[in-house]
């Protein structure tokens, strides 16, 4: 092999082994954050929010690995996501686990039929956790509507699920939805902030409950799972 062909060789090899080390170093680092938690000795009370697609799920291994609480998916619009929710929430509970439902609020979706299915799905508990409202962007939300709309149909939702549930609701706002409707301001409810790998600060209203991390793996459940902190104590 000539001088020339060597150097030609190691000139396109540099970059495929940058490459290479590049990829590498983003699958650890994957795999670290996908494994992060918050620090217990800052955070004691830290939680689990699992869906349909986290089963099967082993009760007794994820409070053993440290969930203190639990949300599950049960409803979205007019819809029933999680059929399974009254099982869920018994497994969780007899392994000494308490329980939250959460909701998918749909924007382009009447509060009244949203509440209704909900309210029919999920039973009034003295024991469970306040109800997450979870508000999120729609691609299939073509005619957006308006805040002062939003806010009228969301005051119309909460009050009918707060007086099935005898306790006030928390709400999720996405980022995106956030920006664009400032809920948090004008809507006078516990906050959850979603905001992976980083302690948020407080906005408009302080937090009382904190995603931390929405990619966890943790023993006891199928894929990723969305890890939560609790600020303060609970209801």
């Amino acid at each position: 092999m000539t001088a020339t062909a060597t150097h030609d060789r190691r000139r396109w090899l540099r970059p495929l082994l940058a490459l290479v080390m590049l990829a590498i170093a983003a699958l650890i680092g994957w795999r670290v954050l996908s494994h992060w938690r918050p620090d217990r000795a800052e955070w004691p009370l830290q939680g689990i929010a699992v869906g349909t697609d986290n089963r099967p799920l082993a009760w007794p291994t994820l409070v053993q690995l440290g969930a203190n609480f639990a949300y599950v998916d049960a409803t979205a619009g007019r819809r029933v996501t999680n059929r399974q929710f009254t099982a869920d929430s018994a497994a969780a509970t007899a392994a000494g686990v308490r329980v939250g439902a959460i909701h998918h609020y749909a924007l382009c979706e009447l509060a009244s039929d949203q509440a209704s299915v909900f309210v029919r799905l999920v039973p009034r508990d003295p024991n469970a956790l306040p109800p997450l409202i979870q508000i999120d962007d729609a691609a299939d939300c073509t005619r957006r509507p308006s805040r002062a709309l939003l806010l009228t149909e969301l005051t119309t939702f909460l009050s009918q699920v707060e007086t099935h549930m005898g306790k006030p609701a928390i709400i999720a706002p996405s980022g995106g939805i956030e920006e664009e409707f400032q809920l948090s301001s004008a809507i006078n409810r516990s906050l959850m902030v979603r905001r992976d790998w980083r302690v948020p600060s407080d906005g408009a209203r302080p937090w009382a409950l904190w995603q931390a991390n929405s990619h966890l793996r943790i023993d006891g459940a199928t894929g990723a799972v969305r890890w939560l902190v609790l600020h303060g104590e609970s209801e």
